[in-house]
């Protein structure tokens, strides 16, 4: 199994907050007691033991991670069952944001997916368990640790998925070029699903019929081809934005 290790202050810390139970070992530079108060304001959130390096060796040990002087080895990345999703829906009174990427096989754009569902505020994201690329060292690296925040859901069948998740009151939005309607007309207030196509064939039809609405992103008309890591920070931020008035 491959070792799996988080860098920087802010990563490590939201890391622990949200799954703890997923940490090893906490390594921190030594003298660098300070930085470790703020990594862990409570102690008993820790359930891994720390070890103190010498700098030079962290650099050595993680040269390829941003680590301001702390690096925290995991288990795995956080993975999340559609029936955990259901249910916080569900039970949840805040609005939830889902992103559903169909078939996307490029580790950067993944990467870089990740980088905006860690930033505006995604629950999860739900991919199909064929067809498309899972986390890889790649996928790690290029979304800066992101894809250790946000949840990663594999289905087997994206429309069965959407089924489930509609009747736990999640409304679904596709994005196409060819769509009527702006993204600035969504409708905000309810908890919603962006649903983005892979880099060849777009979404695909039988996913997109199960869509509730469809929305454009406007665009200079001379060049109207968005890859799918630019079209989906536009619309989760858009959706964040908006969300946030």
């Amino acid at each position: 199994m491959q070792d799996l290790f988080i860098g920087g202050i802010n990563m490590v810390q939201a890391f622990l907050l949200r799954s703890s139970g997923l940490a090893l070992v906490l390594y921190y530079a030594k003298g660098g007691e300070k930085k470790l108060e703020q990594v862990l304001p409570d102690k008993p959130l820790l359930h891994c033991r720390t070890q103190a390096v010498d700098v030079n060796q962290l650099n050595d040990m993680f040269g390829g991670i941003s680590h301001q002087g702390v690096v925290l080895h995991i288990k795995n990345f956080p993975t999340m069952s559609l029936d955990a999703l259901a249910d916080q829906i569900v039970k949840q009174a805040s609005y939830h944001r889902v992103l559903v990427l169909d078939q996307v096989q490029d580790p950067q754009n993944l990467g870089a997916c990740f980088r905006s569902a860690a930033a505006f505020g995604v629950t999860a994201i739900i991919i199909p368990d064929r067809n498309a690329v899972g986390i890889t060292p790649v996928v790690s690296k290029v979304s800066c640790g992101a894809c250790a925040l946000v949840p990663l859901i594999k289905v087997k069948n994206l429309v069965r998925a959407m089924r489930q998740l509609k009747q736990a009151g999640l409304w679904f939005y596709g994005t196409s070029e060819f769509a009527g309607n702006s993204l600035s007309s969504m409708v905000v207030d309810r908890s919603i699903a962006w649903v983005m196509g892979g880099e060849d064939k777009g979404v695909r039809s039988l996913v997109m019929e199960r869509c509730d609405s469809q929305f454009f992103i406007p665009v200079d008309p001379g060049f109207t081809t968005l890859n799918v890591a630019t079209a989906t920070g536009i619309v989760l931020y858009h959706t964040f934005v908006s969300g946030s008035d």
